[in-house]
């Protein structure tokens, strides 16, 4: 039986208010950054950092150990730290089109702020994948259970409206997940399936990724987060 990790870390990175689309010598970034928990039980936590501000160029020279120091003092534990930490100075090498450190450095200098928004998102599951051979089942459970939710559809509107409204207390809106860690795509290839219902994606059909790059159903996601 193969097993999927109990535990997921994904991260999204965005500019402040996308004031800044070019970096040069002597800017600094501000790091806002947080870590969200989200355990099998509903509900979510979260831990706020303090701003760090680093200049630009020691970001892109040592922005590893930069991130490794500042993540590491979260209250919750983040799989793969070191790997992760690589990710985002990658990342943000390419939202402002570094490319080699030396022609960086080579740009006329600047003094300005860049603040960064980065919000680490820690997926804790605690569920194992099915067998592969299990999975034609699995598939047909949930289409009988969306055959049944259509028919039920008009019943159970306003419990379902009164269940959003009371959630609100303890879960992001799901407009605030769509806008904080989802991008909208459309399916380019055969062969894809949604991560979580394991049901096979129609070509150009509409869906929703992770940084991890895997796809889902837009309600299935929702549903996880």
């Amino acid at each position: 039986m193969q097993r999927m990790p109990s535990r997921r870390s994904h991260y999204s990175l965005n500019r402040v208010n996308n004031q800044h689309t070019t970096v040069a010598p002597g800017d600094t970034f501000i790091l806002h950054s947080q870590v969200l928990y989200f355990p099998i039980r509903p509900g979510w936590l979260e831990h706020q950092f303090p701003p760090r501000p680093i200049s630009s160029q020691d970001f892109f020279q040592d922005g590893q150990n930069f991130l490794c120091s500042t993540l590491s003092h979260s209250r919750f534990v983040i799989d793969s730290l070191e790997e992760m930490s690589q990710r985002i100075v990658h990342s943000v090498r390419q939202m402002f089109q570094v490319g080699s450190i030396s022609d960086f450095l080579s740009l006329e200098p600047q003094h300005r702020v860049i603040p960064l928004s980065l919000s680490v998102v820690i997926l804790d599951n605690g569920m194992h994948a099915a067998r592969e051979d299990s999975r034609q089942t699995f598939q047909s459970s949930r289409r009988n259970q969306r055959q049944r939710s259509r028919r039920n559809q008009n019943q159970r509107q306003p419990s379902r409206r009164n269940q959003r409204q009371n959630s609100r207390v303890n879960h992001m809106s799901e407009e605030a997940i769509i806008n904080t860690f989802l991008k909208k795509c459309t399916v380019m290839r055969e062969s894809e399936d949604c991560c979580i219902c394991l049901e096979e994606l129609n070509i150009n059909a509409e869906c929703y990724t992770m940084p991890c790059q895997h796809v889902f159903h837009l309600p299935c996601i929702l549903t996880w987060l």
